[in-house]
């Protein structure tokens, strides 16, 4: 889930989330289309017709990117540190996604 705020408006978050042990990258995004304020939740199949993924293990978000009306991107990364932004004025919380066999 994201929720947003901006006074000139968000356009768009993207994730930059990592298969286990892969070079494969899921990025989904939530649209916004201008709303200076919102919440986005979104659900992802995690297989996407890859052939032969690794389903199991950790899922590393290594990046968020947020991107305003003005089409200034601010991108996030799990350490803290923003570029193109302001980590006085915004904050982030990235969760750990694992997926363990039953």
């Amino acid at each position: 889930t994201a929720t947003v705020e901006d006074p000139s408006g968000v356009r768009t978050i993207n994730y930059d989330i990592h298969y286990p042990g892969s070079s494969y990258v899921l990025r989904p995004n939530c649209n916004f289309n201008g709303v200076t304020s919102g919440t986005c939740a979104f659900g992802e199949s995690i297989d996407h017709g890859v052939q032969n993924p690794t389903l199991l293990g950790n899922y590393v978000i290594e990046s968020i990117r947020v991107v305003d009306m003005l089409d200034n991107i601010a991108t996030y990364y799990p350490n803290g540190t923003v570029t193109n932004g302001s980590s006085a004025t915004h904050s982030l919380s990235i969760p750990a996604i694992t997926i363990v066999s039953p």
